[in-house]
């Protein structure tokens, strides 16, 4: 209940700067797409089971208001308004998204994270922050539904990853990945010791 109270307050006080938002939501062909967006995240404590079959306009707000990560897909939906809305409640400047992507994508602190204009991601899908998914040899990334990229990960060229996959922190993937296959990289090992200690180095 106190949580529901904060929650309504925060949406009063900052109402002038999200109704342009509610108003495009409102219009805008995606809206059931950006339903979808916000179901997808797993912060349940947001919304109602009452709510999830409605319109979300709390959860919409609250996330427009305190995740700036959700914002840069909001936006990616709504199209060309998104540089007026912008100004009222600003993007992750350095995440960069494609115009393909499914419903119920997650960006889960995705500061740092570049998606090539060109790439495919399907329905369902999360991303960490510094991710990289851009062009390389054959073109660029195709990632089907259900899809969890961890922190770090760079994923290149005309590759498939496949539905129900989980890729690890730091992977480096330049090839098809199969349905129902997780990929991690290597743990870090030394290569080389040296007995200079970073104080003694001027």
């Amino acid at each position: 209940m106190n949580n529901s109270i904060g929650h309504i307050l925060l949406i009063l006080l900052n109402f002038p700067r999200i109704l342009p938002h509610i108003i495009c939501y409102m219009c805008s062909n995606n809206r059931t797409i950006i339903k979808e967006d916000l179901l997808a995240r797993p912060t349940n404590w947001h919304f109602s089971p009452k709510e999830k079959g409605g319109m979300l306009f709390r959860p919409l707000c609250f996330s427009l208001i305190q995740e700036p990560e959700f914002r840069n897909i909001f936006y990616q939906r709504i199209g060309f308004t998104r540089h007026f809305l912008n100004v009222l409640l600003p993007r992750v400047s350095s995440m960069r998204l494609c115009s393909h992507i499914g419903p119920g994508f997650y960006p889960v602190h995705s500061y740092s994270t570049i998606i090539n204009g060109r790439a495919k991601i399907g329905k369902n899908c999360s991303v960490m922050h510094n991710v990289t998914i851009g062009i390389g040899k054959g073109g660029v990334p195709t990632i089907g539904d259900n899809v969890h990229i961890g922190a770090g990960a760079i994923i290149l060229g005309g590759i498939t990853i496949g539905n129900n996959v989980r890729i690890g922190a730091g992977a480096i993937v330049v090839e098809d990945v199969p349905d129902n296959c997780t990929v991690i990289c290597e743990k870090a090992r030394v290569i080389h010791e040296t007995r200079q200690t970073y104080s003694s180095i001027s």
